[in-house]
């Protein structure tokens, strides 16, 4: 009788550590499921992230741009998104030599001869009298931002450009290069 006992108690002990074991196992696979889901949807909210910013930030650029409903250093905040290649981390920002070849490149130089006097007379008719080249720089920028975000027309040679060289020129790149050369050409005539 006591083997016996003994012995359904080494099979109780048996049966509890297989017991136990088996909720461990059920336990850990949850939480590896669990985190597996979370990792997706973590994966799923930093697609969206880069969607906003390569989709959707643009076009929100373009809108506070133009309404001037904006916080104060937003432009100087975006300029962290600029390309290290195409422009110098100076003060004012410059054009650096691989931002001038872009801009030959994909016809930007032909773009900005052809409507930079348009141009001149839209950012100087925002711009009041009594104004700053950070003023002209802004508005320079927020122009070609609003006029590429509404579509217009003067920009196809570079969306030719792009379609045949995806991911070549980032979107926030465009509007700088031009803005850029639109500030420094309005700063120029200035002085």
């Amino acid at each position: 009788m006591a083997d016996l006992n003994q012995s359904l108690d080494i099979a109780s002990k048996l049966l509890t550590v297989l017991v136990t074991t088996i909720a461990l196992l059920i336990g850990l696979l949850g939480w590896i499921r669990g985190w597996w889901k979370g990792f997706k949807k973590w994966n799923m909210i930093a697609n969206k992230a880069n969607l906003f910013i390569d989709v959707l930030f643009p076009k929100i650029l373009g809108h506070l741009c133009s309404t001037e409903r904006f916080p104060k250093d937003i432009l100087q905040e975006w300029t962290t998104l600029l390309s290290v290649n195409n422009f110098g981390r100076t003060s004012p920002i410059t054009i650096t030599d691989q931002g001038y070849k872009t801009i030959r490149e994909s016809g930007m130089d032909k773009i900005f001869e052809a409507n930079k006097e348009a141009w001149v007379q839209k950012v100087k008719s925002d711009l009041g009298v009594d104004y700053t080249r950070l003023d002209v720089e802004r508005r320079s920028i927020g122009l070609i931002a609003r006029l590429y975000t509404e579509d217009d027309k003067v920009f196809n040679p570079i969306k030719e450009y792009l379609y045949e060289h995806p991911g070549s020129i980032p979107t926030a790149d465009i509007y700088g290069l031009l803005g850029i050369l639109l500030r420094d050409y309005i700063l120029d005539k200035k002085s």
